[in-house]
């Protein structure tokens, strides 16, 4: 007993719980905080059903006879096999010497009391045609005297599939009161899907389910072979597989024929109950709530190392990304320089050049030297130069951030918590061989998935245009160019008149101005333009590491507290691992059920967290 109430004891302090209910806003766990909140909650309803007549929750799809099957089995019509929808609210059926039945409300003012199943029958055949009434209906509660089962509650539910999400809102909210489920499965529909994935969900409720294969009489072939069937392939989710025909039952009982109850073979089921639940029915329900108990302790075991294994991910990629920006940086200024010096080397005047070398008269060239060899000029080529590598590494921060920002993202995704079939898994294979998967599947939504506010959508808008300042606008002085023209015009003119000259002294006088122009950029406009440009570069990588960790500060938590919960979830996962399953001893008289119900760990929880 002291090992059970220790680990419930344990979940309310483990890591996650106790970091949700220190913060408030959006977190990096607000997904998850669902599926805690879940699990205690089943936790808290198998300890209240301690205090409780055993109840059997008959669950499956819309006219899988669910109904019909109930009605056979207590040997009177107690649930609705005639409308629309058939049971369209909660129905709960328990013995009394003295049939009476009660609609509970939503308001308890507005329960209506019956004194038969008559009266009942023709209000849910009055509602029928408004549903609306009905769906302010929370339960019905009918009291039977009818003896069969006395000492079980059986509870009918809506369809699984149901037209309505409040019919289907109901069934589920219902499945962590039960006990026992009753599974009904039409046997001209097995195999499918989506029931199929139904199921596994209810597993994680950790109660037993036993499989009653109905409307057997419409299906051609042995039963036997149905029965086979389902142990094949759905075996694992089954405490016992039962096939019947709970019309050709019901049939039987309208008409007291037993020829036709016992060709419907419900007597099968009907003596599995009795002797195996009603008749211990106490030892039954301790043992589901234990069972159950243990299940959400491992869907909380399996949880915790899927969110450690999230958190490792995500502080490696915030790691990676930071020491990635550092060498994108460095790379960055490299082709910065790479491309300055080849623009100086083999781009810089290179028109000019071209239309001064095809000036077919000097005043030609003159008119053009004059008009390129000019402050003004110059200063228009640097800038448009220097404007272009801005707009480069705009564009590149831009990109890096936006990749990386994605990449944070997917390591925010939430990885599940391992229902019961991923921990079945776990625990048959010996280890835990998930966590690959688990990354690639975050890695795989994070691109879907977004940040609160940041995100792939954003674009490069994320990265603001910084200006470089006055400085950039003059950075070729007046005598830069000075000596080029006095010197080389010059002589150009003094040799204009020697028509045999004029072509090579264009040639001598452009390849002059160039080299002189080209030397004195390289000596004290070059290093201006990559030290400003470099500036620019380092503000980007300091706007961009910004923008990574900001993700993080959206979900209010920083990358020291992640790795502080890292540690914290490890001593959890290592203590959690560490107990074992409690088990259910039958010649110690089980569990001290007043101490379990008594037990007030989890309620405790403050209810924000809830």
């Amino acid at each position: 007993m002291d090992n059970i109430i220790e680990k419930i004891n344990l979940l309310k302090d483990s890591p996650i719980r106790k970091y949700l209910r220190e913060v408030s806003g959006a977190t990096i766990f607000d997904e998850e905080k669902n599926v805690l909140t879940e699990i205690d909650n089943i936790i808290d309803a198998g300890k209240g059903n301690l205090q409780n007549p055993l109840k059997v929750v008959i669950l499956g799809e819309v006219k899988a006879g669910k109904s019909t099957l109930i009605n056979s089995l207590i040997g009177k019509k107690v649930s609705f096999t005639d409308v629309n929808e058939a049971t369209t609210t909660i129905i709960e059926i328990k013995y009394a010497e003295n049939e009476k039945i009660t609609v509970v409300k939503e308001d308890a003012k507005d329960n209506i009391q019956f004194n038969s199943l008559e009266d009942l029958h023709a209000f849910i055949n009055k509602s029928r045609k408004q549903q609306d009434s009905l769906n302010k209906v929370k339960k019905i509660e009918v009291y039977t005297s009818k003896d069969r089962l006395k000492e079980i509650t059986i509870v009918d539910t809506p369809g699984l599939n149901t037209i309505t999400k409040e019919n289907a809102d109901r069934t589920e909210n219902y499945i962590a009161q039960s006990d026992v489920i009753l599974w009904v499965l039409n046997s001209n529909h097995l195999g499918q899907s989506d029931v199929t994935a139904k199921i596994e969900e209810v597993m994680d409720y950790g109660k037993p389910i036993i499989c009653v294969a109905n409307r057997i009489d419409e299906i051609q072939g042995n039963p036997l072979k149905v029965k086979n069937y389902i142990n094949e392939e759905m075996g694992y989710m089954f405490k016992a597989i039962f096939t019947t025909s709970a019309k050709l039952a019901w049939d039987g009982v309208v008409t007291n024929d037993d020829e036709l109850i016992n060709s419907s073979s419900i007597k099968d089921l009907y003596d599995y109950l009795v002797t195996n639940i009603e008749k211990d029915s106490k030892k039954v329900q301790i043992e589901s709530v234990i069972t159950s108990i243990n299940t959400q302790i491992s869907r909380d075991y399996q949880f915790h190392t899927n969110a450690k294994k999230r958190l490792e991910k995500l502080t490696e990629i915030l790691d990676n990304d930071i020491n990635e920006l550092k060498r994108t940086s460095q790379a960055i200024k490299e082709i910065i320089n790479s491309r300055l010096n080849q623009w100086l080397e083999f781009e810089f005047f290179s028109n000019e050049k071209k239309l001064l070398l095809e000036c077919k008269d000097a005043d030609s060239f003159q008119g053009l030297f004059t008009q390129y060899c000019n402050n003004t000029y110059l200063n228009q080529i640097v800038i448009a130069k220097n404007d272009e590598l801005s707009d480069y590494l705009y564009d590149e921060w831009g990109r890096n951030t936006v990749e990386k920002i994605n990449k944070i993202n997917a390591g925010i995704v939430p990885l599940g918590v391992g229902g019961t079939t991923a921990i079945n898994h776990i625990r048959s294979n010996g280890e835990d061989t998930s966590g690959a998967e688990i990354i690639d599947s975050a890695v795989k939504a994070g691109t879907k998935a977004g940040g609160v506010g940041l995100a792939a959508s954003a674009g490069l808008a994320m990265l603001p245009s910084i200006a470089l300042g006055p400085a950039i606008m003059a950075i070729c002085p007046p005598l830069l160019i000075a000596g080029a023209i006095g010197g080389a015009l010059k002589k150009f003119m003094e040799n204009k008149k020697k028509k045999d000259t004029f072509n090579h002294q264009i040639q001598l006088t452009t390849d002059k101005l160039m080299l002189d122009i080209r030397n004195r950029l390289k000596a004290d406009i070059l290093p201006k333009m990559k030290t400003n440009l470099y500036d620019l570069s380092d503000k980007y990588y300091e706007i961009s590491e910004k923008k990574i960790l900001s993700v993080l500060e959206q979900y209010n938590i920083s990358e020291s507290k992640i790795k502080e919960i890292i540690k914290d979830l490890t001593r959890y996962i290592q203590h959690s691992s560490s107990t074992g399953d409690y088990v259910c001893e039958p010649d110690t008289g089980y569990v001290d059920v007043e101490v379990l119900c008594e037990d007030k760990s989890l309620s405790s929880v403050p209810p924000n967290l809830f």
